[in-house]
């Protein structure tokens, strides 16, 4: 992807053939930069951005990252965004977190690693559940009792 970074991408109402090609480059480059440690679940081209979801296939967690319009980001491989997502179609998800495109993989098994446990308040109906009022914010909590201390996040 080096020889893409300089690049000045020229602008269009409709798909250009450079960026069809950068496109392709960048899938193929994410498939051999993910190989064994992540699974593509999908891979969007839009408008001049990229995006899609990753899973890890030992938690089974998802992570959604995007790459910015590429025409006016010209540092884009410097500011991937990348956060956690509850399934293939959550495109809010967790919270924002941006890396390098030659850390994607490094944050993504930071976000998803094998400490990582996703779960929604539905997947957990046996537990204590409470509503906290701090500062006027509406948030859940969960108590939970575990021998090694667990990091939940909740969906």
């Amino acid at each position: 992807m080096q020889q893409w970074r300089e690049t000045a991408f020229e602008s269009s109402p409709s798909l250009t053939p450079q960026f069809a090609v950068f496109a392709r480059a960048f899938k193929k480059t994410l498939r051999r930069t993910v190989k064994d440690r992540f699974e593509i679940v999908s891979f969007n081209r839009g408008h001049f951005y990229l995006s899609g979801f990753l899973r890890n296939p030992v938690t089974q967690a998802l992570v959604y990252w995007s790459l910015f319009d590429v025409r006016y980001a010209s540092r884009w491989a410097d500011r991937v965004l990348i956060r956690t997502a509850a399934h293939e179609r959550d495109f809010t998800g967790g919270h924002n977190h941006f890396t390098p495109l030659g850390h994607l993989v490094e944050t993504a098994m930071q976000l998803t690693g094998d400490d990582f446990v996703a779960l929604t308040l539905d997947d957990l109906p046996s537990l204590d559940r409470s509503l906290e009022n701090p500062r006027g914010a509406h948030t859940r909590s969960v108590s939970v009792s575990t021998p090694q201390p667990l990091q939940l996040t909740l969906f």
